[in-house]
């Protein structure tokens, strides 16, 4: 069975290693293909996942957040209206959250993304970079209301 990640088509390249990896969409050059399925069923995943792992973890969150908007948004409102506790709305707008975005959690979920969308599309590494900072440390604030 062929192991694709639908949410990161345009997420994922990784270009200096030549390798890719199954849960995100990556195919194994041949010669390593037996290798990495070892690894994948001693470890539940590759080594070539730790190679990179800001990209890989960019991937997780992206993936993650996209598929629980898809689905979790057919039990749960996540744009349903509410107010953020003080001291976490005062930490989203010193990262950059506008104050439209901070009504709504599903909002705030669709920014991260897009941070991370931003940051893969971007050839400045520094840039790059602290998009995907700000965008982790928006879902560390967000983190509790990651459920549904």
């Amino acid at each position: 069975m062929k192991r694709i990640n639908k949410y990161n088509e345009k997420m994922v390249t990784h270009a200096d290693t030549g390798v890719t990896l199954p849960y995100i969409g990556y195919k194994f050059t041949k010669g390593r293909k037996s290798r990495y399925r070892k690894e994948i069923r001693k470890y539940g995943f590759a080594s070539p996942e730790t190679w990179d792992l800001n990209e890989t973890a960019s991937v997780w969150l992206y993936s993650h957040i996209k598929m629980m908007l898809d689905i979790g948004g057919e039990i749960v409102d996540f744009y349903y209206p509410f107010t953020l506790p003080e001291q976490e709305d005062k930490a989203l707008a010193e990262l950059g959250v506008p104050l439209p975005l901070r009504g709504s959690a599903g909002d705030i979920f669709d920014f991260i993304c897009s941070l991370l969308e931003e940051a893969k599309a971007t050839d400045d590494e520094d840039r790059s970079f602290k998009l995907t900072t700000t965008a982790f440390h928006i879902f560390a604030i967000m983190l509790p209301y990651a459920w549904w």
